[in-house]
């Protein structure tokens, strides 16, 4: 009875932590087993611990929820590493091909990080050297643009014009731009 009371509150969590549409596909597949046996599974791959396999009575079942977690095991160490060689362990081909699928987009969202990274350092050096000339060589769009108003600001100010500001595309960055010259015209420097 503990046991089952324990598998319910797993199978609970499970909804709650990963959705009911993960929990639906699941007990769509398990629909011909217990409750009990039900929850086990769910639990084992939610957790990926094949000890969960083991409340399951029926041998087929059992057998299917020690290979599903051994897979979802492997595909998670495959995306983990960015190693498709692991995605060969799988038992199908589905599950191989996801596999892949996985670690592709998993590469390409690590590699728009390190842009954006390099993007950003990139467009600090260019403002903290005042090298607005290669404003143009940033490629994220926004840093561009906000670099070509960082340049403008600058200007600006340096140049002792306000008559700049209204270089910039946006009505509220010509005011900030307006105040910002306003407030540092007045700080006289001796």
């Amino acid at each position: 009875m503990k046991i089952q009371k324990a598998l319910i509150l797993l199978v609970i969590s499970a909804v709650i932590l990963t959705g009911c549409q993960e929990i639906n596909s699941t007990s769509n597949n398990t629909a011909a087993h217990s409750e009990a046996e039900t929850m086990a599974y769910t639990g084992a791959l939610k957790f990926l611990d094949i000890g969960y396999c083991e409340k399951i009575d029926e041998q087929e079942f059992k057998e299917k929820c020690n290979l599903d977690v051994k897979d979802a095991i492997f595909q998670k160490e495959a995306v983990n590493n960015l190693d498709e060689s692991l995605c060969k362990s799988l038992s199908s081909e589905d599950k191989k091909e996801s596999c892949k699928t996985k670690i592709q987009i998993r590469q390409r969202i690590d590699n728009e990080k390190v842009l954006q990274t390099t993007n950003e350092k990139a467009y600090t050096s260019i403002v903290e050297n005042g090298a607005y000339e290669n404003c143009d060589s940033l490629e994220d769009q926004s840093l561009v643009e906000l670099c070509k108003n960082n340049k403008i600001f600058s200007d600006a100010i340096s140049n002792k014009d306000i008559s700049l500001c209204k270089n910039l595309a946006k009505p509220d960055l010509v005011i900030e731009c307006e105040k910002v010259y306003n407030e540092t015209s007045s700080i006289k420097l001796d």
